[in-house]
């Protein structure tokens, strides 16, 4: 039985979509099923019974006739030829009638013969060609087949097995479209949530190491447990609070003075569950001298998956509810800040999708409330970096996977030390592409 499912995701938002499934039972099914008409008569035939010694005597009778026309066939077609001395040229040079007369002959007895002398080469010139003329027809029918992103926006098609990077290292242009080699990296400014706020004071923390590795500063201003996609478009103290150390709100806040307030007044309503390091981010934040900066390097990992973010939306590609809208805006207004800034975006690594038993499962399988796979929002994350012309490294399929997880991690999303140097490996690598 097949089953189709139609997703409507023509609704209203935070709604999930309807999804509707139809059972297509195809008659051959029932066909194949039903006993013939004629069934009953050909059950009804009885056959011969024969005792064991006619039958013996009629297979040694049969057996002598074949030996007899197999014997005349090689002396007359092959000067007395044995089976064994056959070539394959011979064989080539039998019908497939006298084929399979010297099989039914010789064939069982000769144990020796390999299984390779016994298939005909012209069957397998045959064969051969076959194989090509269909690889042929299929390469010209799927040459250049694209995935529409619509159906990426949706999450209608199978990411699972998807394995080719989608890295897109791309060049700093200067005001004649010619690439800017060996530029300085003096500053460097960090924005995310655990992969760059974990053991943040530690020599083992991802921002240290990146500092270390540079001999570039480094400003932190990462925020754990925080996410791309805001719960709603403002924030405040009687909002979402969580949502002013999201991306876009804390660019803004070290760039546009106006947002300080508005950071102040969430920061106040958060209480006794305000991030230890909010304070530390606030500051440097707001002191940020955005001339001084040459890179901005930006890694969320899989919270937003994990959570049920809103994915994109393309009707509002820079709406802060979404994951890529709240990624495309924060683009925005850096590249407003400085078009010339280096902005390398960093995807999330691998992470397990943890049930109510607390059981892990791949997050290549598991669909989240918004129909997406943790390779939805990676995919959606690399278009939304191309649209603002900033590079994205693959960390999904190139760096901590799923093959090799349970080696990078602590639990189901947190990197280890391992993992982070990996990351650092794979920041390096496009930090330095064009040197």
């Amino acid at each position: 039985m097949k089953q189709l499912e139609f997703i409507d995701f023509d609704v209203a938002e935070g709604e999930a979509p309807r999804v509707t499934t139809i059972n297509n039972i195809s008659p051959l099914h029932h066909d194949r099923d039903e006993e013939p008409a004629d069934m009953s008569e050909k059950k009804e035939k009885k056959v011969p019974e024969q005792t064991g010694e006619s039958l013996e005597k009629e297979e040694i009778i049969q057996k002598s006739k074949t030996l007899f026309a197999a014997e005349k066939l090689l002396k007359t077609k092959f000067d007395g030829k044995t089976y064994e001395e056959l070539t394959d040229e011979d064989l080539d040079k039998l019908s497939d009638k006298e084929f399979d007369l010297l099989d039914k002959a010789f064939g069982e007895s000769a144990e020796h013969e390999s299984l390779i002398k016994k298939i005909r080469p012209g069957h397998v010139i045959a064969f051969l060609a076959v194989l090509v003329v269909i690889a042929v027809i299929y390469r010209i029918t799927h040459w250049g087949t694209m995935i529409d992103q619509s159906e990426v926006e949706k999450g209608n098609y199978d990411t699972i097995g998807y394995t080719d990077l989608l890295d897109q290292i791309l060049p700093v242009m200067d005001e004649n479209g010619n690439v800017v080699e060996n530029l300085e990296v003096d500053n460097i400014v960090l924005f995310g949530n655990a992969p760059f706020a974990d053991d943040r004071d530690s020599t083992e923390g991802l921002a240290n190491m990146i500092a270390d590795a540079t001999g570039a500063k480094v400003t932190n201003l990462s925020v754990g447990g925080s996410k791309l996609a805001c719960e709603e478009e403002q924030i405040g103290e009687q909002f979402s609070n969580y949502d002013a150390f999201s991306l876009y709100w804390l660019v803004c806040l070290s760039y546009f003075d106006g947002t300080s307030d508005y950071v102040q007044r969430a920061m106040t309503g958060m209480g006794e569950n305000l991030p230890p390091e909010a304070s530390e981010v606030y500051e440097a934040a707001t002191g940020l001298n955005w001339e001084e900066v040459d890179v901005v390097a930006i890694m969320y990992d899989a919270t937003d998956y994990l959570s049920d973010s809103f994915i994109s939306n393309g009707e509002q590609p820079t709406n802060v509810r979404y994951f890529t809208g709240n990624l495309q805006a924060s683009l925005e207004v850096l590249k407003q800040i400085n078009p010339r800034l280096r902005v390398i975006v960093l995807s999330p690594t691998y992470a397990y999708y943890e049930d109510e038993n607390g059981d892990y499962i791949s997050s290549e399988k598991h669909r989240n409330e918004r129909y997406g796979t943790l390779a939805d929002y990676c995919i959606n994350e690399g278009d939304a970096c191309a649209e603002w012309s900033a590079s994205f490294v693959d960390n999904l399929f190139g760096t901590v996977t799923e093959d090799n997880a349970k080696d990078y991690l602590t639990d189901n999303i947190h990197l280890n030390k391992a993992g982070r140097e990996k990351v650092l490996e794979r920041f390096l690598y496009a930090l330095r592409f064009y040197d």
